[in-house]
């Protein structure tokens, strides 16, 4: 008999639903999809009412109201395809492998075709992990990480893929091979995203069509292309979802490695990018609200599992930072203060200014930048007053969400050097498809405009996830995506922080479109 939604108290560390607990999750699935409708129609109402960071990038989409609508369409499409062949597959394994491999030998080939070299942040990572692999002097940038240490972990990584393709003599493919990594991540995340909605809905025509929106929203997307936090990150909070919900049988053993892997990859992904972070925290949340703990037993196994494997996964972190031949200085660190008074700031609609960098940085010890931001920010806050902090959370949900490219072509400067190639018939498709601005992409707005419709439409169907019905493990993801919104409202806004993410918001989307389904069907 086919299982779908439900809840499954024994994947939280927690089982036993209270009754105030059942209260207030049902406002979580509530609050979930008031959020997501105002955030859809501020997306559909703003834009050329208001100004916000994308703002003109923004006039490359037809109208997001068309553009909702066609998205609708094209889902209903995948569905009917996804109603198809779900039902045809009888080998759930084997079709997923072949599928992989498929997504992973398209993005090869066609990476290959269009990847460039980007400035910003990327540039420094690649430029410690160069001088890393080749022992040569890193001091000219000791000043950048040690203000952004999270960046530290990835430029470890970089430079040992920079020295294994030295070791192997493919130095002339050591970029190539960073993107090859990212590559496997991009693909094993469909992978992952497939399995959890397999675990959490137990129907063939709902893991294929949310593979589907994954595969034309993230596993095509030129993100991949970039080799950052944001691609690097991708596998995270869907690993970390599909432990958390995984089915498992056994004592109290298996219940210490599910956490123990679960801190291990809380902690990495946190050290990658932060916001990773918050996915957990809302599991716990759910699992304190919803239930009671089952056994002292089974409680002190999840948290003690959880805390072995953050702290070792930390250690040994810690560990690989400091190999590298860095001086660093700990008192130089910007910390939550320093975003919160950049989230804060009018002039940049929320967004990254170089004068609140120069002012942190004026001050020479922590305890001292941290209370200026904060009464930096409380200025700012109190000059705004009410209706200027609302227009501020409103651009800045703009800039957070009114965009399915998730700020592509939108960071420093982004097209710094085009690699030279023979002219093909593909290789001038793709660059004419994924360049725009000063490059100008001839095809750049036909493939703009098709992930804005899908990421509308999934905003769209993620509004009725609620109606499937009580499902702590939704809950979890729900109150994940709502926290990640919040962090992201009253920090630095960039819809890119939200690219981690994205399998979890695809995972809501297909839960909305089931709920929706079984209305239809309702007699």
């Amino acid at each position: 008999m086919r299982q779908t939604g439900g809840t499954y108290p024994e994947r939280l560390p927690f089982t036993g639903e209270t009754a105030r607990g059942g209260v207030l999750l049902r406002g979580v699935a509530w609050l979930y999809g008031l959020f997501m409708a105002v955030t859809l129609a501020a997306c559909l109402w703003f834009p050329g009412r208001i100004d916000y960071l994308r703002a003109e990038f923004s006039r490359v989409f037809l109208p997001n109201g068309l553009l909702v609508g066609l998205g609708l369409l094209c889902c209903a499409c995948l569905f009917l395809l996804a109603r198809w062949l779900g039902p045809r597959i009888r080998h759930r394994r084997a079709a997923l492998l072949v599928a992989s491999l498929l997504l992973l030998a398209t993005q090869v080939m066609t990476v290959w075709q269009y990847y460039f070299f980007t400035d910003w942040d990327v540039q420094g990572l690649l430029d410690l992990s160069y001088l890393v692999s080749r022992g040569l002097d890193t001091s000219d940038y000791a000043a950048y990480f040690s203000r952004y240490p999270n960046n530290l972990l990835l430029g470890w990584f970089f430079s040992v893929v920079r020295k294994a393709a030295l070791r192997f003599g493919l130095a002339r493919f050591e970029y190539g091979l960073l993107l090859l990594v990212q590559c496997l991540i991009n693909t094993a995340t469909g992978a992952l995203l497939a399995l959890l909605l397999h675990e959490l809905r137990r129907d063939p025509v709902l893991t294929v069509f949310g593979y589907e929106l994954y595969v034309l929203l993230v596993g095509l997307s030129p993100w991949v292309s970039i080799p950052y936090s944001d691609s690097m990150g991708l596998l995270f909070p869907c690993l970390i979802a599909w432990l958390t919900f995984r089915r498992l049988r056994g004592g109290l053993g298996r219940t210490l490695l599910r956490w123990g892997l679960i801190g291990v990859c809380a902690c990495i992904g946190y050290r990658i990018k932060p916001q990773i972070l918050i996915l957990l925290m809302a599991i716990f949340l759910v699992g304190l609200l919803r239930q009671r703990v089952r056994t002292l037993r089974q409680g002190l196994a999840s948290l003690g599992g959880l805390a072995a494997g953050f702290l070792c996964a930390s250690l040994l972190c810690g560990a690989l930072v400091n190999s590298l031949p860095l001086t660093l200085d700990p008192e130089a660190e910007f910390g939550p203060a320093h975003f919160l008074m950049m989230g804060l700031n009018t002039e940049t609609m929320g967004v990254y200014r170089r004068e609140d960098v120069e002012f942190s940085a004026s001050f020479a010890t922590r305890e001292e930048r941290d209370r200026a931001n904060l009464e930096q920010a409380g200025e700012r806050l109190q000059a705004m007053g009410a209706g200027g902090f609302l227009r501020l959370m409103v651009q800045k949900t703009l800039t957070n969400y009114a965009d399915g490219t998730f700020c592509w072509d939108g960071e420093g400067e982004f097209y710094v050097s085009k690699i030279e190639r023979e002219p093909s018939p593909l290789g001038d498709f793709l660059r004419e498809l994924y360049y725009s601005g000063e490059w100008g992409g001839r095809y750049f707005p036909l493939w703009a405009n098709f992930v804005q419709m899908l990421w509308l439409a999934v905003l769209l169907l993620s509004c009725f996830s609620g109606l499937s019905g009580p499902d702590a493990r939704r809950d979890c993801l729900m109150l994940g995506i709502l926290g990640l919104s919040l962090f992201e409202l009253l920090f630095e806004a960039r819809s890119r922080y939200l690219f981690t993410y994205v399998p979890l918001y695809i995972t809501l989307a297909v839960y909305g479109a089931d709920a929706l389904r079984r209305r239809v069907r309702r007699p």
